[in-house]
């Protein structure tokens, strides 16, 4: 079993064993990167970062000479808007990346909220045609789906991550979260 120190609870996100069992290979967010690290096995916690990358990695393994294979993903999707009377779909604006859970949310004044991921972590973006996609709730917290309308003027989403997520109320026009809601509390 290989114990991180109490403050390492970054959520990793792929995992392998080299091929001589000597070291832990993982992925995990580093600030808005992926960093690819290794573990020994053996002796004390000493994570070695080996390189950086901007992408998403599915998948990690080693080679039997030694060199790394990773699957790297970058999804890049596009919001766009669909007349009931048909037509060509009308873009709204493009993301690097889509969260796992692509779900998309109206807001009563035209805008939408989208889940977009950056580095493994998720967060609520605001989309206005014409404009950048902007961060709808104003903190550092990963913010994500679901997530639904509470109120005329309020959004209810997941913050924070596994497993300590909990439920959060946030104004629409402010971005400012105006209450929690903790789960099993």
């Amino acid at each position: 079993r290989l114990t991180p120190p109490t403050h390492h609870d970054e959520k990793i996100t792929t995992i392998a064993v080299s091929r001589d069992g000597g070291s832990v290979l993982l992925a995990k967010p580093s600030g808005r990167m992926l960093s690819v690290s290794a573990i020994p096995t053996r002796g004390r916690f000493r994570e070695r970062t080996l390189f950086t990358t901007t992408s998403d990695i599915w998948c990690i393994d080693e080679a039997p000479d030694g060199s790394l294979y990773l699957n790297l993903a970058d999804r890049p999707s596009e919001l766009v808007r669909l007349s009931p009377r048909g037509g060509t779909p009308e873009r709204i604006a493009s993301f690097q990346a889509v969260a796992p859970i692509g779900m998309v949310l109206a807001l009563p004044d035209g805008r939408t909220v989208v889940p977009s991921l950056s580095s493994g972590n998720t967060r609520l973006m605001v989309v206005e045609k014409g404009k950048d996609p902007a961060l709808l709730v104003n903190t550092a917290e990963e913010t994500a789906a679901p997530m639904t309308l509470a109120g005329s003027g309020a959004i209810a989403f997941v913050l924070g991550p596994a497993p300590r997520q909990t439920i959060a109320v946030a104004n629409i026009a402010s971005g400012r979260i105006t209450g929690r809601i903790a789960p099993n509390k």
